[in-house]
């Protein structure tokens, strides 16, 4: 008698933790972190989760950064890591100006790129020489995650020499 217990405490045990699970994901939730490193680089992370049918991402890592070398300045978004498959849509932008701009509204678009699904582990670059001027740069990263809103996410704006190198 003790054995048979034993077995149904068991499958009880099982089916309320299937049950538990299944009702945390079909409740959905959406969390969203952004961090900014020393190097002048952001964090997004987007954990998101509809309560659908399961093609959309759970978690997906985005990062962007803005570097200089060389005479030119570069921004790069890359997908670092996505739990489940999710269709990654980013318009990744270059802005630049003569004076310190906070938002890039202010400042002049030199280049862009899109890519309509960015896939784990890649990453989608623009790069604007800096023509031999010190000037103020900053980029920009819209994105879109499945059937989300699109969001945003800019870099610092930050200041360049004429080599392409941080002035700080």
């Amino acid at each position: 008698m003790t054995r048979i217990k034993k077995c149904i405490s068991i499958v009880l045990l099982c089916l309320l933790l299937v049950l538990t699970t299944s009702f945390v994901l079909c409740n959905g939730f959406t969390f969203a972190k952004a961090q900014t490193s020393e190097e002048d680089s952001s964090i997004i992370t987007i954990e998101n989760y509809d309560g659908q049918a399961m093609p959309y991402g759970a978690f997906t890592s985005l990062t962007i950064k803005i570097e200089g070398k060389d005479g030119a300045i570069s921004t790069t978004t890359k997908n670092s890591f996505t739990l489940f498959p999710a269709t990654v849509s980013v318009l990744l932008e270059l802005y630049s100006s003569d004076t310190y701009q906070e938002s890039f509204t202010n400042m002049e678009l030199v280049n862009s790129a899109y890519i309509a699904d960015l896939n784990i582990g890649k990453s989608i670059t623009v790069k604007s020489p800096t023509n031999g001027v010190q000037k103020y740069w900053k980029g920009r990263m819209y994105y879109k995650i499945d059937s989300k809103p699109w969001q945003e996410k800019v870099t610092k704006t930050l200041l360049y020499n004429a080599d392409g190198v941080i002035v700080k």
